[in-house]
């Protein structure tokens, strides 16, 4: 049963985000960075400098220039005390 109640959920939520992403309405990784980080008041050069990257790589990431590892956005995560959405 469990099984079956995972995959109907999983189901779901593809469809969900399948639908979400045709509609563009889910915010890119770079934009959920940014507003998390705008959340906590923490100003880019001081997010950038907790994370080992300068502020340039931070802008990069943020404006979807450049993709972080997932070390990067595991301590990311950390850092802004949130879960960041990968799509």
């Amino acid at each position: 049963f469990s099984i079956l109640v995972a995959i109907k959920y999983s189901d779901e939520i593809k469809d969900f985000a399948t639908n979400r992403l045709k509609d563009n309405t889910l915010p890119s990784l770079g934009e959920q960075i940014r507003k998390s980080r705008k959340t906590k008041n923490i100003s880019p050069e001081t997010f950038a400098s907790s994370i080992g990257l300068s502020l340039s790589q931070l802008k990069n990431i943020e404006n979807d220039k450049a993709t972080p590892t997932r070390d990067l956005i595991t301590e990311m995560e950390e850092k802004l005390e949130t879960e960041l959405v990968l799509y």
